[in-house]
């Protein structure tokens, strides 16, 4: 699933609180909860497929494919919430 981005913000800023990496988590997802869906529903084909091969195809390929997929949802959502809270610190 691509909701909880708490573990992305504390590996990034471990210096704030889980709390406060919880309500920007659940603050970078307002309005993106249907596209992120959509995103995730979109790997039912790979997940199909890994159970037609026993797993295999999600060990190497589509769980990989699917964090790194993620991942760039993470980068993209963090840019957009930081450049709407610019007041010149990085994260607070």
């Amino acid at each position: 699933m691509s909701t909880g981005w708490s573990p992305y913000i504390l590996a990034e800023q471990p210096d704030i609180s889980s709390t406060d990496a919880f309500a920007i988590s659940k603050e970078m997802m307002m309005g993106q909860k249907l596209e992120a869906f959509g995103l995730d529903l979109s790997f039912l084909g790979w997940w199909i497929g890994s159970a037609f091969t026993c797993g295999l195809l999600g060990i190497f390929w589509a769980l990989p494919y699917q964090a790194a997929t993620n991942a760039e949802l993470y980068g993209a959502l963090r840019d957009d919430w930081i450049r709407n809270h610019s007041s010149g610190e990085s994260w607070q």
